[in-house]
């Protein structure tokens, strides 16, 4: 510094200052300069080291042992009782971890303590582990004002999920069962699976996610949610206390007898220990250093369902469970051409999505339409319940009085393990004239016409022929129809090419009616399964109105199409048989063990829909 001062000291007239009074403080102003120059060599030198006399800095990870693909968070933290600018430190790149972001979150604090204050600057880093194995982090440089620390080096182990698994399996901190009310049970029997998890009482479960998929081919399930969700109660497994909480819970149906498999269950759970003074009575817990993922997977389950006993009684419509039906007609007395209402209601607890409609002797004097059908499911944690009701539409055709007779309909009870039936009552129907309503009888009469020997002329007397006149008017204006008609096909064809959804829409009855055909050849194929003409038949309907009001194809539920449709018509009856039709064709089209005769029933719904749906669109 003395050196590039010389310079300076060189060209500085002294002689000046002396005279000017100011060669006092001269000296002064050169040893300040001096003491100013070595100032930051000296700072530096003296806080190399981890921590200085009143600042420390530190690093810290929410977990010390990960999975690959793991990601974790890196926390910088410096603190003392004074802290001046503190600049952001560098994340150096490190064999083994990936910084997902450069930029971390910041954070600050502060606190006074017996009045000792206290200051603390963050920083969160969020890192990935990519490849197993010991990963070291170094030692993290931070700058605080003028001043510059290092944080100590860190190890961290890395494993494979299998090995995570593998080590909280041994040492059971940390299950999942998958748990069956009933592992041999009747098919279409309701049972309930519930998915458990098992853990220590010095782990506190944050979160957990279910698998998107489960492998339940065999069964038609429903998920049951519990408001209130999971609540841990205490057990004991082998001598060991564990907290036990239910995840989740479903209904399932085997759709068929013999052997069959529920595949493995996984969930994913975010854990950490428990707080010294955590309270381990709840279920979910607050976030911590140490919080890390998890996957769990049960094992997966075999069960024998059993086939329903045989012979069959008559009136047996695929119900299991614990069932009360009854019949009843809106009003048994009715004008001829009016519609009545049959009404066959099941209700109770078990499979009531998958009745079928019960079989029924219709009088010669009614005329009967599509069946409606209508379902009301019900869940509790006790499983699925509620009311399917069949609402067959009978129109009055000739006057007089008759009665509907009795019917029985059975259903299997798996609780008593038998055949029950119940006999619906006959139902006396009256038919009668309107009496307001005025008849005209006309008699049969004929136009007798004898065949002329001789050519007749009918134009009147005195008027000329228009023969002439018209033939000439014919023969001026049909080339000029031609041409219009040309013209209009011309552009017809082009907005058929050009125009998508117009193009859409004019082939929809046409496309429709190929797709229907298609779908009654293939339920009369011997190489086709009832189940895929069923398919068939949703598709058809579905494809139909998206082409007339120009939606997409694929990807959409039923209620999609159901409230353009009722948007365009506004005709709400046919927007609720159109969905009772697509729920329908969708359980028999996942339904191993479709007959025919419930499919041909199914083609005559959808051959009447289709129908009404062209009317309307």
């Amino acid at each position: 510094m003395i050196i590039l001062l010389a310079p300076i000291l060189s060209s500085f007239k002294y002689r000046n200052c002396r005279q000017s009074g100011l060669a006092f403080f001269f000296p002064l102003v050169i040893l300040f300069f001096l003491l100013a120059a070595d100032q930051p060599r000296q700072a530096y030198a003296n806080t190399v080291s981890l921590q200085g006399q009143d600042i420390n800095a530190t690093a810290s990870v929410s977990s010390s042992r990960l999975f690959v693909g793991e990601r974790f968070i890196l926390t910088i933290e410096v603190s003392g009782p004074e802290l001046p600018l503190v600049q952001r430190p560098v994340i150096p790149e490190i064999d083994g971890l990936e910084l997902l972001s450069p930029v971390p979150t910041a954070t600050s604090g502060f606190s006074i303590v017996n009045g000792v204050s206290s200051a603390t600057r963050g920083f969160r880093f969020t890192v990935e582990a990519t490849e197993e194995g010991t990963v070291s982090i170094p030692s993290i440089e931070i700058r605080v004002g003028e001043r510059i620390f290092f944080t100590e080096a860190l190890e961290l182990r890395v494993l494979s999920r299998a090995q995570i698994d593998k080590e909280l399996a041994a040492d059971r901190e940390l299950f999942v069962e998958l748990e069956l009310s009933n592992s041999s049970p009747f098919a279409g029997e309701q049972i309930i699976a519930e998915i458990v998890l098992y853990f220590r009482s010095d782990i506190s479960v944050i979160s957990y996610q279910p698998s998107a998929s489960w492998r339940t081919e065999g069964f038609w399930l429903e998920r049951l949610t519990d408001e209130r969700g999971p609540r841990a109660e205490t057990v004991i497994i082998d001598g060991v206390q564990y907290r036990r909480a239910v995840l989740m819970r479903y209904a399932l149906f085997p759709t068929r007898s013999g052997q069959t498999r529920l595949g493995a269950y996984q969930v994913n759970v975010n854990i950490r220990p428990t707080n010294r003074f955590g309270d381990t009575s709840r279920f979910f817990d607050g976030f911590g250093r140490s919080q890390r993922s998890v996957q769990l997977q049960s094992a997966a389950a075999e069960l024998q369902p059993k086939p329903l006993p045989q012979p069959q009684p008559a009136g047996f419509t695929g119900a299991v469970g614990d069932f009360r039906v009854t019949r009843s007609v809106a009003e048994p007395a009715i004008i001829i051409g009016e519609p009545i209402e049959l009404i066959t209601r099941f209700e109770g607890q078990g499979n009531i999505p998958l009745i079928d409609q019960p079989r029924y002797t219709i009088p010669d004097r009614l005329e009967a339409f599509t069946t409606r059908e209508n379902s009301e499911v019900r869940k509790s944690q006790a499983g699925i319940g509620g009311v399917k009701e069949f609402t067959e539409i009978l129109i009055g055709r000739r006057t007089g009085d008759l009665r509907m007779e009795a019917a029985p309909v059975a259903w299997f009870n798996p609780q008593l393990q038998r055949y029950e039936t119940a006999v619906l009552p006959e139902i006396p129907i009256q038919i009668r004239r309107d009496e307001e309503q005025e008849f005209v009888y006309v008699e049969e009469s004929r136009l007798r016409v004898n065949h002329a020997s001789q050519t007749r002329n009918w134009a009147q007397a005195g008027q000329p022929e228009q023969a002439p006149l018209r033939l000439m008017l014919v023969m001026t204006l049909f080339p000029l129809l031609l041409v219009g008609i040309a013209f209009w096909a011309k552009r017809f064809k082009s907005r058929l090419k050009d125009d998508a959804s117009f193009s859409r829409r004019y082939f929809a009855s046409e496309n429709a009616d190929r797709g229907m055909q298609r779908a009654l050849e293939m339920l009369d194929s011997a190489d086709e399964r009832p189940a895929v003409a069923a398919a068939q038949l949703r598709r058809t309907i579905l494809f139909y109105l998206a082409d007339r009001l120009n939606l997409e194809r694929e990807g959409k539920p039923g209620i999609y199409y159901g409230d353009a449709l009722k948007a365009k018509t506004g005709d709400g009856p046919i927007v609720d048989e159109l969905l009772q039709f697509l729920l329908r064709a969708e359980k028999l089209a996942y339904a191993p063990n479709t007959g025919k005769d419930q499919i041909r029933m199914l083609a005559e719904t959808a051959v009447s829909l289709l129908k009404r749906l062209k009317k309307k669109l």
